[in-house]
């Protein structure tokens, strides 16, 4: 199989007259527009490389493309093949999409040869383009420039919010495509992050491990530091709870079960049992400070032959008022405890408060 370089080379020969043919002319044009294999450069980059202003580079390289464009039909055959492929996978990662192509003619080239070839000899397509993000090279459509960026920043918004993110939620930041093609160039853009975690075999949910200030990792210390055990669905109400404080929108922990269970294998200070049962490792080391009154309203919970209180009973016992009606100075800090620690859950009937974990 001839390769897509092959093919352009034997189109400049069959299209620049023998005594019009300038070897340095082609490769300026041949290096200005990918031709040459390697990804194309700007005019100036090549006026540089070959002591020329970027109105000579654009002479050169535009009259040896149009010379081309007659005869590019009868010698790009691989051509039509390797665009329907890009217009197919895109928007993805350039690396992606050129794996793919290198069984149909692309060899071990970059594609951007390709895309030019397209806009130089009218076979535009859908209007692709090659966007460099983050070190990273991608295919993009119209109107997608900075996306990657929007997606990584949410990823990382969602991952502190809620201690990991369902691809699912980022594909409002790429508009406009199908949402196979979405989800695809949403994990493209992730695979970036070194610290991408992902959390199951479909790859719709993912952890950013190095992400600060992560809420979730917050409730596991609080629960590990007070309980011998909680479970996945404890960690679920306990992390509800906990992202309700300060949020106008309270965030809410969607993941399933074995999603969660996961997260704890790649988190590795917990070990999760079959039936769901979670327990520190050796390796635990808290880093979140269980508050006094979580700690004092656990401790009567567990001491009650019910292992059960009541609100009202918690404050009377906690945070009595005075004689003369004025509230107690840690009333707030008890109305914390009651209304936002992971440690603490609603019992069956309303008002009823049971510890979260087990002793």
């Amino acid at each position: 199989m001839r390769t897509f370089r092959q093919e352009m080379q034997e189109l400049v020969l069959a299209s620049i007259p023998s005594d019009e043919f300038n070897n340095r002319n082609v490769e300026i044009t041949f290096r200005h527009f990918g031709w040459d294999g390697k990804g194309g450069c700007s005019m100036q980059e090549v006026g540089d490389q070959h002591l020329l202003t970027r109105e000579r580079v654009r002479q050169i390289s535009s009259k040896c493309s149009r010379q081309m464009a007659e005869h590019a039909e009868k010698h790009l055959t691989s051509l039509p093949t390797l665009l329907a492929t890009i217009n197919k996978l895109a928007p993805a990662k350039a690396e992606r999409i050129e794996q793919v192509l290198r069984d149909q003619g692309l060899g071990e080239d970059l594609l951007e040869g390709v895309l030019t070839s397209a806009k130089q000899f009218n076979r535009a397509g859908k209007h692709l383009r090659v966007m460099h993000e983050f070190g990273e090279r991608f295919v993009i459509l119209p109107d997608m420039e900075g996306s990657a960026a929007k997606v990584l920043a949410k990823a990382q918004k969602l991952t502190s919010r809620v201690g990991m993110t369902a691809i699912h939620d980022l594909l409002y930041l790429v508009p406009g495509i199908p949402e196979h093609s979405a989800l695809d160039y949403i994990r493209d853009v992730l695979s970036i992050r070194q610290d991408a975690i992902w959390l199951n075999e479909e790859k719709t949910w993912v952890w950013l491990s190095n992400t600060t200030n992560n809420r979730l990792i917050t409730c596991l210390h609080k629960l590990l530091s007070i309980f011998s055990s909680v479970t996945l669905e404890g960690i679920r109400q306990g992390a509800d709870r906990y992202f309700r404080k300060g949020d106008k929108t309270p965030a809410v922990l969607k993941a399933p079960q074995a999603v969660m269970a996961n997260f704890l294998k790649a988190w590795g200070q917990a070990s999760c049992s079959d039936a769901g049962i979670v327990r520190k490792s050796a390796s635990f080391q808290a880093t979140a400070r269980v508050l006094d009154y979580e700690r004092l309203v656990v401790e009567y919970i567990v001491k009650r032959p019910s292992k059960m209180a009541r609100e009202k009973e918690l404050e009377n016992v906690l945070v009595p008022a005075s004689a003369d009606g004025v509230a107690h100075e840690k009333k707030r800090a008890f109305s914390n405890a009651i209304n936002y620690s992971p440690i603490i859950a609603k019992g069956k009937k309303r008002g009823e408060y049971v510890a979260n974990g087990a002793l």
